[in-house]
């Protein structure tokens, strides 16, 4: 890291606005020299967003539980990462099954989601810039729940069924 964040003062870039003008140059550098490897690192890190395990950037969320039963029970990542391994595939069957709805607050949530995501993505991966997601993400989730709660409620057993196994397939994934 201390290397990389070096390079600029190296090449002899001083101000804050050119050494940023630096990484984009870089980086755009990088996308048109190696657009596959570009895919795939933006594929590898799409996984990683989505996955339940929490990563640490500079402190690690997990570690918390050593001193506190409460942070043990609220969080952890045993086969399946709670709580973000149960929020996210709700909330992707939640974003599924509201696509075609145009009511302007659930597109502006649904935009929220899909551009907090793609700047998570362009650079770090991690718990705490992941986080700001958590709320609207919660709202999707919610809304797969209420769905799965009502097919249950009018005894719609075939969809249920197939919701429920496209549910656990996101959760597997």
């Amino acid at each position: 890291w201390e290397n990389l964040v070096a390079q600029p003062a190296l090449a002899g870039i001083a101000r804050p606005s050119a050494r940023s003008r630096y990484f984009v140059r870089k980086s755009l550098a990088y996308i048109a020299d190696q657009p596959l490897d570009f895919a795939a690192l933006m594929a590898r890190k799409g996984w990683l967003l989505l996955n339940g395990a929490e990563i640490k950037r500079n402190q690690d969320v997990y570690y918390s539980g050593t001193y506190s039963r409460v942070a043990r029970l609220l969080i952890w990542d045993r086969g399946i990462a709670f709580p973000f391994g149960l929020v996210a595939p709700l909330a992707l069957v939640g974003l599924a099954l509201t696509w075609r709805r145009h009511a302007p607050a659930v597109a502006l949530l649904r935009l929220y989601a899909v551009t907090y995501s793609a700047s998570v993505l362009l650079f770090f991966v991690t718990a705490r810039y992941r986080m700001p997601l958590v709320p609207v993400l919660l709202i999707f989730a919610a809304w797969t729940a209420a769905w799965l709660a009502g097919l249950i409620q009018r005894r719609a057993w075939r969809p249920l069924a197939a919701g429920a196994a496209v549910l656990v397939a996101v959760t597997v994934l």
